[in-house]
């Protein structure tokens, strides 16, 4: 049986880099435009190209979520973006606007499509029409049980199914909230949802949280899910660090590979955590999905306040914790009241002060403020679930390797693709003791500065056997060359969208 993918987010550079580190099979972003994840740090076409250098080596897919419903005065903007995506080869894009879909599928066909979670498909004729109109996959709505989608994957062998199997969950169904539109102007639907959702109410004369989800994870499930043949487990994240997608990545993938996920599995909760719920996986009520509790991270409970001593409280914790590492707590355990700071000092109870205390160790902590006695204490964050990606930061840009043909003809130097032809007036000499010239040509190609494209694989023709131009000419050629090919591409997807959008396509 063929292994599902492992899906993780990358709301940033350094998350892309760390879920790939941490056994992501493909990476979702959003670049700084038509993403349903706005407020996330997102990619610059740059930050992509060179997130494209270090995943193809390793093959490892990215997915381009342009997964907003797109306005008709940014709709050429959305289509140049696609052309980028279709001219970098992206892996697939995500999209959500079926207008949008119906104009790539005419004017990029090379591209492939997946339909967001945004698309709330939940039936077998959604997935049979999306699968109709030229998607690959379909990213199902969260609200189906395991049961349902069995029933999907059978109906429509052939045709990719993605399931989310952890992170946050919607209180509306998957794509139909209204809720931060309406109040505050901010639709999720644009990308600038404000999760109004996660506040605190009053109902009924009691003040709780009403409408805030518990976190999805199917850490037991994912197993039962790849026996149904679900080709893809996504991770929610796009918001969360480098740490949690690097930790709950690693989870996954120790879980599909059937290793022990114990310490991936506490470092991800660390990393961060709310309430846990398996959703509707098991029962189309989702009678467990909210909770009244504390909608932020709460990390992992390391024990009690035991007493007040000396503006410190006693602890005796079952989690290593050092000096700087965070913690939260409730005064008196009232979910509504939370203090979050950092361990300013830890001493033993002889009196001698530590920068770490060991799982198990009873140990005083200052912070700037103190717990009630009996209040449980959380860890949040520590430096052992602290991830590097420093390394990768000098990552050269990918460019897109062209197959090339370079002639003379008369006074003209020739670079041709399959597409375009170029040719520029040189002055040249006849070297029968000078054969370099076709390895000092290649050389010059292959760096094209800050283009999209490099040479691939360059053939040279007999007319360029033992002959001589001086660097500099085949310098101001190569420029020239690449300079006029981009402006070629540019006027190509430009013409192109321009026709479709008068209707003359």
């Amino acid at each position: 049986m063929k292994k599902p993918e492992l899906l993780s987010p990358a709301g940033s550079f350094d998350a892309a880099i760390s879920a790939v580190k941490g056994g992501a099979d493909a990476v979702y972003l959003g670049l700084k435009n038509f993403s349903a994840r706005k407020s996330a740090q997102n990619f610059s076409k740059e930050e992509l190209l060179k997130l494209i250098s270090f995943t193809r080596p390793l093959k490892k897919k990215i997915f381009v979520t342009l997964n907003t419903v797109i306005g008709e005065h940014e709709f050429e903007e959305a289509l140049n973006t696609a052309a980028f995506l279709d001219e970098m080869e992206i892996d697939a894009v995500i999209l959500q606007d079926f207008g949008f879909a119906s104009a790539l599928k005419n004017l990029f066909p090379r591209l492939t499509l997946h339909a967001s979670t945004q698309m709330a498909v939940h039936n077998i004729e959604g997935a049979e029409f999306l699968k109709k109109n030229g998607f690959k996959r379909a990213v199902l709505s969260r609200e189906l049980t395991l049961k349902k989608i069995k029933e999907i994957k059978v109906a429509l062998p052939g045709f990719e199914i993605e399931v989310f199997v952890h992170g946050a969950m919607c209180y509306s169904f998957s794509g139909l909230c209204l809720a931060s539109g309406i109040m505050l102007g901010r639709s999720g639907n644009r990308g600038e949802c404000a999760q109004v959702c996660r506040n605190f109410y009053e109902m009924d004369g009691e003040k709780r949280f009403c409408f805030s989800c518990s976190d999805l994870a199917l850490k037991e499930t994912v197993l039962a899910l790849e026996k149904e043949g679900v080709d893809s487990f996504k991770i929610e994240g796009r918001m969360k660090s480098p740490a949690f997608v690097y930790h709950t990545t690693a989870l996954y993938r120790s879980i599909i590979d059937k290793k022990c996920h114990l310490e991936n599995c506490m470092k991800s909760t660390l990393s961060f955590s709310r309430k846990k719920t398996e959703g509707f996986i098991h029962s189309p009520s989702g009678e467990e999905m909210i909770s009244n509790l504390y909608p932020g991270h709460r990390g992992i409970c390391i024990g009690t306040c035991n007493r007040i001593e000396k503006e410190k409280f006693l602890i005796k914790t079952n989690e290593k914790i050092s000096v700087r590492d965070g913690i939260l707590f409730f005064k008196n355990n009232n979910e509504s009241e939370s203090f979050n700071c950092s361990v300013q000092e830890i001493t033993k109870i002889n009196g001698k002060k530590v920068s770490v205390a060991d799982k198990g160790e009873e140990v005083f902590i200052k912070t700037t403020v103190m717990p009630s006695k009996g209040d449980k204490i959380y860890l949040t964050s520590s430096n052992i679930v602290s991830v590097s990606t420093k390394t990768e930061q000098n990552i050269k840009p990918w460019k897109k390797e062209l197959n090339l043909s370079v002639s003379l003809n008369g006074s003209d130097l020739n670079i041709d693709t399959e597409s375009f032809k170029y040719h520029l007036p040189v002055n040249w000499e006849r070297s029968d003791n000078n054969p370099g010239f076709t390895a000092k040509f290649l050389e010059i190609l292959s760096s094209s500065g800050q283009f999209f494209y490099k040479a691939g694989k360059v053939d040279f023709d007999r007319t360029c056997e033992n002959i001589f131009i001086p660097p500099s000419i085949l310098k101001k050629a190569r420029s020239s060359f690449y300079q006029s090919y981009t402006e070629h591409i540019e006027k190509k997807n430009t013409g192109k969208i321009k026709n479709y959008l008068s209707g003359s396509f």
